[in-house]
């Protein structure tokens, strides 16, 4: 996994570390009087994810896998309908006046 992510050991461990300090303490246990400075790249994370379900469906199906069964290529699909579909939105919508205050 870390090949395919392109980062250490040491890079991997720092990323998580901060992933669980941010849940910890902003999404699952919300503190009050936390102060996060920077939010998490979610890149490592949907890589890894991406990584897990192919290496998993893979073992699962005995080594057979459809090329559409690819967990990335579904998200970046996925990602460029969803860009269209707020596109439209918004277009839809540009217009529009706010006048409720």
């Amino acid at each position: 996994m870390l090949l395919k992510l392109e980062i250490s050991q040491e890079e991997w461990e720092q990323y998580w570390n901060h992933m669980k300090d941010y849940r910890d303490e902003l999404v699952a246990h919300f503190e009050a009087g936390t102060d996060v400075s920077t939010y998490p790249d979610l890149d490592i994370a949907l890589k890894s994810s991406c990584f897990y379900y192919n290496y998993l469906y893979v073992v699962i199906n005995e080594g057979k896998i459809e090329p559409t069964q690819f967990l990335e290529e579904y998200a970046e699909r996925f990602y460029e309908q969803s860009k269209e579909i707020a596109n439209t939105a918004y277009s839809a919508t540009k217009g529009m006046k706010e006048t409720v205050y």
